[in-house]
């Protein structure tokens, strides 16, 4: 009854059953933890031993976070990515996502739109009679349509872009939603050198809905350098 309501000691806490994780391999983690969010990477990991036997736990790693209160600061391309990136952490990020899905709703209606035919939607060839007849003239889509469209891809690119080159300057173990890469950096047996510009940009790249995004966009700068090839 007497000890009811008080915090239990770290002796009592400490369960036998409790995995122990050696100290150079708490060390390791928290050093690359630390110097992931550019935190002084400096970390005595002496002072949790408090047994000397050599090994840390649950308690000892609880102690060790709540005395460092870690907070990261991302960087101006950092933000930027994330809002495009993971539009759910913000308002900004949901405003832009829904843009995005009109512009794709607008483009791929005024696609539609500029294949039907009639007056109205595509300025019309000379007919076989008239004296302006062309045999190699094909209807096109009227300006306004066209302006639209363009206006859409210069919307995505943007977007594309941004992302793109904010992501060489972005720590992605810290965006990425899972932190599935965070884990697996952390707790890596293997020395990783911290990955160079190029190199985030090409494992941005290369994810297979970044690379949707681009293939989207590709055509109509391809048709824009060579007419005729849409």
């Amino acid at each position: 009854a007497e000890t009811w309501g008080k915090e239990p000691s770290p002796s009592r806490q400490e369960d036998e059953d409790d995995p122990q994780v050696p100290l150079v391999e708490f060390q390791r983690i928290m050093v690359r933890l630390l110097r992931l969010v550019q935190d002084n990477p400096k970390f005595d990991v002496q002072k949790y031993d408090r047994h000397s036997r050599g090994t840390v736990g649950w308690f000892e790693f609880c102690t060790a976070w709540k005395e460092w209160d870690p907070k990261i600061a991302l960087s101006i391309p950092e933000r930027i990515f994330v809002t495009l990136e993971d539009p759910d952490r913000c308002l900004i990020g949901r405003l832009v996502s829904i843009l995005l899905f009109v512009a794709i709703v607008v483009s791929v209606g005024t696609f539609v739109v500029s294949t039907l035919p009639g007056e109205a939607y595509q300025v019309p060839c000379p007919l076989l009679h008239d004296s302006a007849y062309d045999p190699s003239c094909r209807p096109t889509p009227r300006p306004l349509l066209v302006e639209i469209d363009t206006a859409c891809v210069m919307f995505f690119s943007i977007e594309y872009g941004l992302r793109l080159i904010t992501s060489a300057f972005t720590r992605m173990e810290l965006a990425e939603k899972e932190k599935q890469l965070l884990l697996n950096m952390l707790v890596s047996e293997e020395v990783l050198p911290t990955p160079s510009r190029l190199r985030r940009v090409l494992q941005f790249t290369v994810l297979p809905s970044n690379m949707l995004d681009l293939c989207a966009i590709i055509p109509w700068y391809i048709e824009s350098i060579i007419p005729g090839t849409g």
